[in-house]
């Protein structure tokens, strides 16, 4: 019989086997924190939007005061501040203004975005990884069954495998 065969092959298959599992395991770890990178992402798009709309409002609010400064200045000096180039500063204003405003809000939209993009790539990775370890998995069985075919343990005919020299009459499981 060719015990020391099949031992060496079922030895080779359970290394095979455990490579696997470790490889699987390493793939669902870096899959979890790809998947926990792209919450982050996620999180930081909306905190960049939150943010952009409180610097946009602030833009507003300071706007607000120019506008006003410039009209209690006008005044003061005895200029009429509803008509002539009074309207005309108070609109140039506004306008400064709402230019400020919108380039904060498209600043924060673009960092939301650059964000929203990172967390799709995050999510790819760890799709990837999943693959990773589903493949490991399967590459471990066909590796087992590969160490275990070389040592004969399949072997049919003339050959000693473990089917072939195991008694199994009356359960007795004796080699």
């Amino acid at each position: 019989m060719c015990y020391p065969l099949i031992i060496m092959g079922a030895m080779a298959a359970a290394s095979a086997a455990a490579q696997a599992r470790a490889q699987q395991q390493q793939a669902q770890y870096q899959g979890g924190i790809a998947t926990m990178n792209q919450q982050i992402a996620a999180q930081n798009a909306t905190y960049a939007t939150q943010a952009g709309a409180i610097e946009e409002a602030t833009s507003w609010t300071k706007t607000n005061q120019i506008e006003g400064q410039s009209k209690a200045a006008e005044g003061a000096a005895g200029v009429d501040v509803n008509s002539g180039s009074a309207v005309r500063v108070q609109s140039d204003i506004a306008k400064v203004g709402m230019q400020d405003a919108l380039t904060i809000r498209n600043n924060a939209y673009r960092r939301a975005y650059g964000y929203q993009v990172q967390g799709s790539q995050f999510g790819a990775q760890a799709s990837m990884f999943s693959l990773q370890g589903k493949d490991a998995a399967i590459t471990g069985g066909i590796n087992v069954v590969g160490a275990l075919a070389k040592s004969g343990a399949f072997s049919s005919g003339g050959g000693t495998s473990i089917a072939s020299s195991t008694d199994y009459s009356n359960n007795n499981w004796i080699g």
